[in-house]
C-alpha cells in the first residue's frame, strides 16, 4: 500500500492577503495560475472585495476587468471578508480605510455577474445597534435577489480582547443565537 499524502485530498484553497502597497497585478494572478497547474480541478476562493479594490487600483483596472482577470487564472469563489457592518456611522468609526458598503456590495455582485460565487459576513457585537445589523442584513439579501451569487452567509461574532475596542464587551452567547437565527429568516 502506498500512503496518501494529505495533499492528495486537496480540494479547495482559500486565500487572503491583505492589501500590499507595492506588489503588482501579476503577483495575484501568477499566483493562482501556479496553484491550478499543480493540481488540476482545485477550487480557489481567493482575494476580498477589499483586496480586489486594492488590486484593481493599483493596477488601473475596473474591478469588474481584475475580476475577469484573476477568473481566467483560475479564481473560482470569493470570502466575505471586509463586509463588517454595512453601517456608515459605524464604518468611519471604526472602519475608516476600508471600502464602502456600497463597493463591497458592487464588487460582490460584479463577481456573481461573472459566475464566481462569494460568501457574505457580517462582524457584529461592537458598537453596532440591533437596527444597523438588521439593515446589514437585509442589504444582502437585495444583493442576493439581485445576482443569486452567494454561496454562504458566515456570522462573526467581534472579540474585543487585544483590540482598542477591548472594553467592550462583545456579544453574547444568546445574542450570537438570535444573530444567526434573524439572519436565517432573513437571508
Amino acid at each position: 500500500l502506498v500512503a496518501q499524502s494529505p495533499v492528495d485530498n486537496l480540494r479547495e484553497i482559500h486565500l487572503v492577503g491583505g492589501c500590499h502597497p507595492h506588489l503588482g497585478f501579476g503577483y495575484y494572478t501568477d499566483i493562482l495560475k501556479s496553484l491550478t497547474r499543480a493540481r488540476s480541478g482545485l477550487k480557489l476562493k481567493a482575494f476580498t472585495a477589499v483586496e480586489i479594490d486594492h488590486m484593481a487600483s493599483r493596477a488601473g483596472l475596473s474591478s469588474l476587468d481584475c475580476l475577469k482577470q484573476l477568473k481566467a487564472a483560475g479564481l473560482s469563489a470569493m470570502p466575505g471578508g471586509g463586509a463588517e457592518v454595512f453601517s456608515e456611522r459605524v464604518r468611519k468609526a471604526l472602519f475608516p480605510n476600508k471600502i464602502s458598503a456600497d463597493r463591497w456590495l458592487q464588487i460582490h455582485g460584479e463577481a456573481h455577474g461573472l459566475g464566481i460565487g462569494t460568501n457574505a459576513t457580517i462582524l457584529f457585537g461592537h458598537m453596532e445597534t440591533l437596527d444597523e445589523r438588521v439593515a446589514h442584513l437585509f442589504r444582502l439579501r437585495e444583493q442576493q435577489d439581485r445576482s443569486g451569487g452567494f454561496r454562504a452567509f458566515i456570522a462573526l461574532p467581534f472579540h474585543p480582547k487585544n483590540t482598542p475596542l477591548g472594553h467592550l464587551p462583545g456579544p453574547t452567547g444568546v445574542d450570537i443565537l438570535k444573530t444567526i437565527a434573524t439572519a436565517r429568516l432573513v437571508l
